[in-house]
């Protein structure tokens, strides 16, 4: 398994008889969540990339950013699907066979713009299942729909099976529109680059059950990981990755920023 170069990591944990609720903040003293079930080591490492049925698609005119069925990130267009300029992908093509554009591609070349995967982990009994589903060990009743035809709004379903579990997990991924958008730093205006994944967990069984909550993203910010960095910043709360060379972002509108 390749390892990143920059990867995040930002973790909670619930503990709840009938319904799970994550609070999400920084590991102080949660366990490492490992590659995860379905792994040889689950306990050691990054989780694999796992996609399976890239088909979701959502944006807002401003960002834009494709799903798999397991409600997995793979790829985010910023600053907008309209301003190409200074933005790079990771490889054009995917790993499908001799017919594809380029043919042949190893299997880290999978046309990604700035984001090679980033998604749930839950942890329970010692071990952490991501909700990309590696080797299909840990979910089941997986079904991903739009909420109606008028929203970008993906709703993704599954089940948490493994071992006897019965956990319901629900996303909810979007890219807000019409709405007030928060300032960015420094007086450079609305940030309108939004993407938004909300999850609710049920414990389906009459035993209260203890869950860890990670959230893993293995980003590749202008085409690769040569330039990226990435730290959490404790003052918002926030797991940041940034490309840490100048870049010339044109045609983008108003209040735009690299």
């Amino acid at each position: 398994m390749r390892k990143p170069s920059v990867k995040g990591l930002m973790v909670g944990s619930a503990l709840t008889a009938q319904v799970l609720v994550a609070s999400v903040g920084m590991a102080q003293n949660l366990p490492w969540p490992g590659a995860g079930a379905g792994r040889p080591t689950p306990s050691q490492g990054y989780p694999p990339v796992a996609f399976w049925k890239e088909e979701a698609f959502i944006g807002n005119t401003f960002t834009a950013a494709m799903l798999d069925q397991n409600g997995t990130w793979w790829d985010m267009y910023f600053p907008t699907p309209g301003g190409v300029q200074g933005v790079g992908t990771k490889n054009e093509g995917y790993t499908d066979g001799a017919d594809t554009f380029p043919p042949l591609l190893s299997a880290e070349k999978r046309g990604q713009m700035h984001l090679n995967q980033a998604m749930v982990g839950v942890r329970v009994n010692g071990l952490t299942h991501w909700l990309s589903n590696p080797n299909g060990v840990s979910f089941n009743n997986v079904q991903q729909s739009y909420l109606n035809d008028d929203t970008n709004t993906v709703r993704t379903s599954q089940t948490l099976n493994y071992d006897n579990n019965n956990i319901s997990v629900t996303q909810f991924d979007f890219a807000p529109a019409g709405i007030d958008f928060p300032d960015g730093l420094n007086s450079t205006g609305e940030q309108k680059h939004i993407l938004v994944k909300r999850m609710v967990l049920r414990n389906n069984l009459n035993i209260t059950q203890n869950a860890d909550i990670y959230f893993y993203m293995d980003p590749a910010l202008n085409g690769g990981d040569d330039y990226d960095a990435m730290f959490y910043d404790n003052t918002r709360a926030a797991m940041t990755a940034f490309d840490k060379t100048r870049r010339t972002v044109t045609g983008t509108g108003a209040f735009i920023t690299p």
